[in-house]
């Protein structure tokens, strides 16, 4: 296997799971607010920290209230770690290397790609959230599921999967 093609594999995985883990972050997030008593919420700053994206959050945005934040993380164009970014990156490189990745791949990143992009708002909206997320999660578990079946063991899925990297390594 070329290293680009590996290198882009591995870029590839990476992106689907911070999309992944930022639909997460975001849905447990949003229960620890329902759950915990207003006078001990710890609001929604602490997930712009978390995610790294201080500065660029700063750099556009006055306060942090929830809808502010959430459609920081999810849909945000400037913010290079947003759901959507992550996903267009992931996309750009499932196009590069559609040779070696079964159409469907293909077709299932894209599809989400365009949810994402056309229903973000449904994130900021708290009846609509906990579905938009839900929908992103099982996406990119779909995706991890596509990767496992598809490609037997071999070079391709060692650059997708975290475990065999880290393996490799040791």
């Amino acid at each position: 296997m070329l290293s680009r093609v590996a290198d882009n594999l591995y870029w590839l995985a990476r992106y689907l799971e911070r999309t992944e883990n930022l639909a997460r972050l975001l849905d447990v997030s949003a229960s620890l607010m329902l759950d915990l008593p207003q006078r001990l919420s710890p609001g929604w700053r602490p997930l712009v920290t978390i995610t790294g994206n201080e500065a660029a959050y700063a750099a556009q945005a006055e306060d942090y209230g929830e809808r502010s934040v959430v459609r920081f993380i999810v849909a945000d164009q400037d913010n290079h770690g947003s759901m959507l970014t992550s996903i267009a990156r992931a996309r750009e490189i499932a196009r590069t290397v559609r040779d070696i990745l079964p159409r469907e791949v293909f077709e299932h990143i894209n599809e989400l790609y365009l949810y994402v992009g056309e229903r973000a708002a449904e994130a900021a909206a708290k009846r609509t959230r906990y579905g938009f997320l839900r929908r992103v999660t099982a996406s990119t578990q779909t995706l991890t599921g596509m990767f496992e079946g598809i490609f037997n063991e071999g070079d391709a899925l060692t650059f997708l999967t975290w475990d065999a990297i880290l393996n490799a390594l040791t």
